[in-house]
């Protein structure tokens, strides 16, 4: 299972497209806007299966959501992986 920030665009959305056609068995894309979730959930197709992807509404420059949705993810199982693309471009 993989977590990616900013799964939505740029680098964030290649992420999400290579591991989906490596077969990732969950992904939970992390972006603030509905909208751009449901236009790349759409693309996301043409590389894999993209109902193994679930959106997660999450404005990472509140503290207050981050930390929600952080903690909702925590009683996942096994994350396998994080990825913070969008992070790297903020220069955090």
């Amino acid at each position: 299972m993989y977590i990616i920030t900013g799964g939505t665009a740029g680098i964030g959305f290649g992420i999400t497209a290579h591991m989906l056609q490596h077969n990732a068995a969950k992904i939970y894309l992390l972006s603030q806007k509905e909208e751009h979730a449901v236009e790349a959930m759409e693309e996301l197709k043409k590389y894999g299966d993209a109902s193994r992807v679930e959106w997660v509404q999450c404005d990472l420059k509140s503290l207050k959501q981050t930390d929600g949705v952080a903690k909702k993810l925590a009683g996942l199982q096994q994350i396998d992986a994080v990825s913070l693309p969008q992070m790297v471009l903020w220069g955090l």
